[in-house]
């Protein structure tokens, strides 16, 4: 980003998936815990997608946080958005992103 930027380039934001452990913005999911629950998935009958939404947690994930610490300490300013893939409207999702970003 910064070589963009230093090439007079603007950086209208980033996006990641909120439920992903390297790209979650404000819910990233217990990797530790998801292992846990995944190895028995088989005897409990829990599915992928509930045993993410189980072991979601508030915050950043290591990936995104520090793009965002790091985008900062260079001085940086770019918006960085958080996509809800569980959400009943992709439709209104996109349109929150977009929106965010003032695209």
């Amino acid at each position: 980003m910064e070589d963009y930027v230093t090439e007079g380039y603007s950086i209208l934001g980033v996006v990641g998936m909120n439920d992903s452990p390297t790209c979650g913005v404000t819910k990233t999911i217990d990797l530790s815990e998801f292992t846990r629950l995944l190895v028995t998935a088989e005897e409990t009958g829990a599915t992928p997608k509930h045993i993410i939404q189980q072991t979601l947690k508030d915050g950043a994930s290591y990936f995104i946080g520090g793009l965002i610490k790091e985008s900062q300490n260079r001085g940086i300013d770019v918006k960085v958005v958080g996509y809800e893939p569980w959400t009943k409207s992709h439709k209104q999702e996109a349109d929150r992103v977009a929106n965010y970003l003032d695209l």
